[in-house]
């Protein structure tokens, strides 16, 4: 509301429009991303909140050509349109200082994607980084099911079934991790391997594919190195 001042909330339809961001992020708990505007849940109020910013302005245009019509349109016009223009104005500077403080156009310390700190601009190291995982991701038929780990799902969403590890491995004909893994992701892989399914594709820099009907002694030489 910040950047808005506020402005939404100036007539009824803000209120309305405000309802689905408490209902998605204010409600729920135990959840920080719900409410931290590095997160895609943000959308739940700016979606709807900037329609009631654009019904408000044409409802103080609305008054404007109403004023006009007034016995006192000599005041009542300029004061009405000094309104609209008031909020006009202070919205801009309200998104300028906030664009600022937490954005990327005019400095580029503070903002965050997710759980981290977004940076801008690509150096050596992701680029091999990236050669890495899509010499891997070209193994890949493009009919075959994978599941992958949460941050390299995205990669690989064009195919009619994709699963993040995080969830499940499902029926995934492939596995594709960055190492190192931690958390849920590591015992579905684990679990997986463990059971004799899933064998080593191939390995690359810091991502490790998996394939099903692979040889199993590779999978168990995988799970040695980890300890697991």
């Amino acid at each position: 509301m910040t950047p808005l001042a506020f402005f939404a909330w100036r007539r009824p339809i803000g209120l309305l429009c405000t309802l689905p961001g408490f209902f998605f992020t204010l409600l729920a708990t135990k959840y920080p991303p719900l409410t931290e505007i590095s997160f895609q849940y943000t959308a739940y109020w700016t979606a709807f909140l900037f329609i009631a910013v654009v019904a408000n302005l044409a409802w103080l245009k609305r008054v404007e050509r109403e004023a006009a019509l007034a016995p006192d349109a000599a005041v009542a016009v300029p004061r009405a349109r000094a309104s609209r223009r008031a909020w006009v104005i202070t919205m801009a500077v309200a998104t300028i200082v906030t664009s600022y403080q937490m954005g990327l156009i005019f400095q580029q310390n503070t903002a965050w994607g997710g759980f981290s700190p977004f940076r801008v601009g690509v150096n050596q190291g992701e680029r091999t980084r990236h050669a890495d995982l899509y010499s891997l991701i070209k193994q890949i038929p493009g009919s075959a099911s994978c599941a992958a780990s949460e941050m390299l799902v995205a990669q690989i969403s064009s195919r009619k079934n994709a699963y993040t590890l995080r969830i499940g491995i499902f029926d995934a004909d492939y596995i594709l991790i960055r190492q190192p893994m931690g958390g849920d992701e590591r015992g579905m892989v684990v679990d997986a391997l463990r059971t004799g399914a899933y064998g080593v594709q191939a390995e690359k820099g810091e991502f490790i594919l998996f394939r099903r009907g692979a040889p199993r002694d590779t999978a168990d030489a995988f799970l040695r190195r980890i300890g697991a």
